[in-house]
This record gives structure tokens, sequence and C-alpha cells, in this order.
């Protein structure tokens, strides 16, 4: 595998890095008088700086978290195997589709799986206090579409001694998030998860039958 890192890959990182770090200076946006008590929990877990992503219908919401949702996490280690993913594979798709296509198709993983797990909140009747949070739908595009472009390249995840196949990795993330997901009882993370991944590999599939992947 290639690790030398494409700009548009390498700035991905360092601006998720960076927004990562800048929730520990941010002033809350929203002041503590100014939630009702019925919406404090996880607030300043997963909505510290109110960057998260929270249902439409809740008074925390603001449109600006469509985007910013996707370049926040909870935690380190949120944010590190996320950006450990982007490290490893998005410089290959960013190869394949140029700099430019590659950036779209990120930003389009990314409100994907901001829609699907507002119509599964919204299915399930959603917590007004609700958030969600991070890179992990346009990461799973990205996986999708290294499968798609790779789908016999064998990685050696967790340092085991033998590889597998990147189709049959895709495969278990795609099935665990299916299991979690009905497991779960409406948890809808794991919706937004196969939302960002299925929305990048019907967008690998369009621009293929279409002149190819690249731009």
């Amino acid at each position: 595998m290639n690790f030398n890192l494409l700009p548009i890959t390498k700035n991905l990182i360092i601006i998720n890095v960076l927004i990562f770090l800048g929730t520990f200076l941010w002033t809350p946006v929203y002041g503590i008088e100014e939630i009702p008590i019925s919406e404090i929990t996880n607030i300043f877990d997963l909505g510290k700086s109110g960057l998260a992503a929270f249902y439409p219908t809740s008074p925390l919401f603001r449109p600006y978290q469509v985007v910013t949702n996707m370049f926040m996490h909870g935690d380190f280690g949120h944010l590190f195997f996320n950006m450990l993913m982007l490290f490893f594979f998005g410089s290959l798709v960013e190869a394949a589709m140029g700099a430019r296509r590659f950036f779209i198709f990120y930003i389009i993983c990314g409100f994907g799986a901001l829609a699907i797990y507002y119509l599964m909140a919204f299915a399930n009747g959603p917590m007004l206090g609700g958030s969600v949070l991070g890179a992990s739908g346009a990461i799973y595009g990205v996986l999708l579409a290294y499968a798609f472009i790779a789908p016999n390249q064998e990685v050696r995840p967790l340092l085991l001694p033998f590889g597998i196949k990147v189709k049959y990795i895709v495969t278990f993330l795609i099935l665990s998030d299916m299991f979690g997901g009905i497991r779960g009882g409406g948890d809808t993370s794991h919706y937004s998860h196969i939302g960002g991944g299925l929305i990048g590999l019907a967008l690998c599939y369009y621009w293929s039958q279409r002149g190819g992947l690249h731009e």
C-alpha cells in the first residue's frame, strides 16, 4: 500500500485534527442557561462546541451543523481511528478520482450519512438533545470506494500475521453495522455509517459507468 499522502487526503486529516484540538478552546455556542434540563445529557461530550449535528426540531440545531459535524469527533479514539482509515485508504481513492472529485465525493458521503441519521432518527422518534458527529460516514464512503477500486487488495488489520482482502473487510464492517443497528433498537450511528458507505459505492458505480472514476 502507498502511504504517500495526496493533497486532499492530507488536508482533510489536518482539518479534522485542528478542529478536534480547537474544541478544547472553543467557547460553547450555547450557554447552560439556554439548555433545558431534559437536554443536558451528553451535551458536553458530543455537542460541547455546538458543532455536532442536532436533529432539526431540536432548539440546539443550527444550519451550519450539517457541515461541521463531519469534522468533529467525540474523543481522541474516535478521531484516531477515523484518521487512520483515511491515512491508509484516502490517497488511493484520491488518485483514482482526482483531487476535485475526491473532495466532492468525501463531502457528499458525509452529507449522505447525516441524511440517513435524520431519517432513522425520525423513524424512531428522535431525542431532541441527541446529536451526531464525526467523519465516520465519509470514511465509510472512502472504504467502499477503495473496495470498488481494489477489491482484492490484501491488508493486515490489527497487525494480523496474514492479509485479508479489502472486499471481505468492508463486507464485515457493513454487516456489523447492520447487526448493531438492529440490535441497538434505533441506534442511528450504525445506519449513518451504512448510508455514507452505500452512497460512496453508488457514486463510484455511477461515475464508472459515465467515463470512469477519474474526473
